[in-house]
């Protein structure tokens, strides 16, 4: 069963979405684990702040 926690732990759902998306895109491409979560955190802050 797929666990989607990221959607729930974010104040907004959209923010956990986009993060989702970003972290499978990058790794699908075979970056690092430290960039995929660098990319992910910085994602969520940022749409956090824009929402």
């Amino acid at each position: 069963m797929l666990n989607l926690t990221i959607l729930y732990e974010t104040n907004s759902q959209l923010a956990g979405l986009a993060a989702l998306m970003v972290g499978i895109v990058l790794a699908w491409k075979d970056k690092s684990l430290f960039q995929v979560s660098f990319a992910c955190c910085f994602v969520v802050l940022t749409m956090e702040y824009i929402i």
